[in-house]
Formats: C-alpha cells, sequence, structure tokens
C-alpha cells in the first residue's frame, strides 16, 4: 500500500489497496472476491476494518455480496488504478525536453508550487526521467515540454492521472496548450492594423509542424476576414545560417513584419537586420512568441505574445485535481488563450514603404 497514505483511515488504506488489486488484473469480472476473513488475515487488520473497506467497494459498485457465497467482482476500473487520495496528495512535475531552457519554465512552476500549496499537496520534480517518475508514486503528473510518443504511452499506461501541457492535442490525454489558431488570427489582427500586408514567421520548435499549422491557420482567416489584399505571408523553419530570410529581406517581397516562434531565433535575426540595414520598428516590425524577460532586454523592447505564466501552471492543477477525482472521464483538453503584450519593435506601415 502507499505509504504516504498513514494519516487516512484504516478502512480507506485497505479500500485502496483492494481497489489497486482489481485494476492490476488480479481478478476478471465474475471471479470470487477476497473474503472479509480473508483480508483480516492477509492485511493484519480487524474484521471490522475489512468489512468496512468491502463495503465501500460495494457502494461504488466493483463488489456485489451474495448471502452464502461470498463477495463477488461486478466491475473492473477501466483504467490501472492507483490509490486516489486527494486529502494527501503528491503531484509530480515533470519537464521534457527543451522544457528547462525555456524561462517561461519559472513562471509556469510558480504557478503549480502557488496552486499545489493552496491544496497541502507535495511536489516532486524530475526531467526526462519518465520511468523514475513512475515510480515515484505520485497521485498525478504534469508534464511539460517535449515528449516522445514513447514517452506519452508510457505515462498513459502507467494510469496514473497526468495532464500534458503543450500541443498534444490527438495524443489521448489530457492536456493545456495555447490556443495557436486564436493566436495566429490576433497576431495577424494586430498587424493588418499597422497596415502590414507581407508578413514571415521564422523560427521552430520539436512540436512546430502542429503550431505553425494552427498559427497559419489562424492568420490566414484573419486577413480574409480584414478584407485587405494581403501580399504575401512566408514561414520558415530556423536555419543555422537563415540563409532563406536573407535572401528574403534583399528581394522585392521584402517582408514588412516578422514573427519570431522561438527566442533561439531573435538575437540572429537582430544582427540580420542589422546587417541589412533594417531598423526596428521604423523599417520593419518584429513580435516575438513568448512573452519573456528576455524581451525587455532587447532594443527595442519586443512586442511578444504571452503564452504561459502562473496562471498556466495553476490552471494544470486544478485540471489535474479533476483528473484525480474523476480518474474514468474521457481525456479532455484546455485552450489557454494568449495575449499580445505590446512594446517597442512594431509600428504602423506607411503607405509609401
Amino acid at each position: 500500500m502507499n505509504k504516504k497514505h498513514y494519516d487516512l483511515p484504516k478502512y480507506q488504506k485497505i479500500r485502496s489497496f483492494l481497489l489497486e488489486q482489481l485494476s492490476i488484473g488480479k481478478f476478471e469480472k465474475g471471479n470470487k472476491f477476497y473474503s472479509e476473513m480473508k483480508i483480516a488475515e492477509m492485511l493484519k487488520v480487524s474484521h471490522l476494518t475489512a468489512r468496512k473497506a468491502l463495503s465501500g467497494l460495494e457502494e461504488e459498485g466493483y463488489l456485489a455480496r451474495e448471502a452464502g457465497a461470498g463477495t463477488f467482482v461486478i466491475r473492473i476500473p477501466e483504467k490501472p488504478c492507483r490509490p486516489r487520495i486527494v486529502e494527501t496528495c503528491n503531484i509530480g512535475v515533470l519537464s521534457g525536453e527543451a522544457a528547462i531552457e525555456s524561462t517561461a519554465v519559472g513562471k509556469v512552476l510558480s504557478g503549480i508550487h502557488k496552486a499545489a500549496s493552496d491544496r497541502g499537496y507535495m511536489i516532486y520534480l524530475a526531467h526526462k526521467a519518465v520511468d523514475t517518475m513512475l515510480k515515484a508514486q505520485v497521485e498525478g503528473i504534469i508534464a511539460f515540454g517535449i515528449f516522445s510518443n514513447k514517452d506519452i504511452e508510457k505515462l498513459k499506461e502507467s494510469g496514473i492521472p497526468t495532464v500534458m501541457m503543450g500541443a498534444y492535442e490527438g495524443k489521448g490525454v489530457n492536456f493545456l496548450m495555447a490556443d495557436y489558431f486564436s493566436t495566429g488570427y490576433n497576431v495577424a489582427q494586430y498587424f493588418t492594423e499597422l497596415n502590414h500586408e507581407n508578413i514571415t514567421l521564422v523560427g521552430s520548435s520539436a512540436d512546430s509542424y502542429v503550431i505553425h499549422k494552427a498559427l497559419l491557420k489562424g492568420i490566414h482567416k484573419a486577413f480574409d476576414d480584414s478584407g485587405k489584399n494581403i501580399k504575401k505571408i512566408n514561414a520558415f523553419p530556423r536555419e543555422k545560417d537563415f540563409s532563406s530570410l536573407d535572401k528574403l529581406l534583399s528581394s522585392a517581397q521584402r517582408p514588412t513584419a516578422l514573427l519570431l516562434l522561438d527566442w533561439d531565433s531573435v538575437m540572429p535575426v537582430f544582427q540580420l537586420l542589422n546587417k541589412k540595414g533594417l531598423k526596428i520598428p521604423e523599417d520593419i516590425s518584429v513580435m516575438a512568441y513568448g512573452d519573456t524577460a528576455l524581451s525587455m532586454n532587447t532594443v527595442p523592447n519586443l512586442t511578444a505574445v504571452r503564452v504561459f505564466s502562473e496562471e498556466g501552471g495553476k490552471m494544470a492543477v486544478e485540471l489535474l485535481c479533476d483528473v484525480i477525482k474523476n480518474p474514468n472521464l474521457e481525456p479532455r483538453g484546455i485552450l489557454r488563450k494568449t495575449k499580445i503584450i505590446e512594446k517597442d519593435s512594431c509600428k504602423i506601415k506607411s503607405n509609401k514603404e
């Protein structure tokens, strides 16, 4: 049994252990279950404690007692089940690829910590160590960053309630991610209001396909709704030498606005624009995806899209608590709205440009 439940009534500990036995395949539907006497002998508890634990599972619809015949299994938990004790809960926070390098991680962790502390929960941290986390006896996991499909399957098969923070829609998991379509729409609307008609997206991440697709869909929708004659929308992955962007900036179709999708692109793009003699925002407007402290350290300060913050961490804890309390519900997701934080790197494009 889970040693962390020492402060709970003994019958609840026994009930949790018995439920776990049902979930791991030790019994099948219709099988005869442990008797009250067997439980008392096996777990060294009183008959009264064993009876209360069995009654709890009977009331929940897992067992049925037949007079003179014994107790039988009538329902198996749909997923592997660990004890779901919300009163004393340990949450695992698992960071994946690229998470540690992200400057937004501190804010997310702060939000998770505050929300967990408010509920009296403890937090167990691990970086990329999925197998270690699964052995840590946690009641739930919040995972953020980039994880392989293999790791996602491990988390799903464990039966531990898990919330993934990031682009995990369609993976069969509970997820919290930015509303990329809405973000693309708002970015395009912002640029069109500044009279920009030639926009380029630059940069990438490990899950960039999902992000690019949704962002571009939102951008095109906003441009269609604007009724304006949009000349060009380009999207380039982050290259070591930014050669594609270099060529575009020297062409007749030079973009008037850039959206940088990762912060590793910011300094190289700034250097490239400087080499081309292009000033921000006088000659070209620039926006970054992800509002971090770095946006205040550039010259000019970068207008940026705020994605996850402390509030995102709090929302992840709230969703996880709901999943822990209702483990048999279908996986669901929450799309978090983003916000454009206006600073100094974008301006109205004059019609003469």
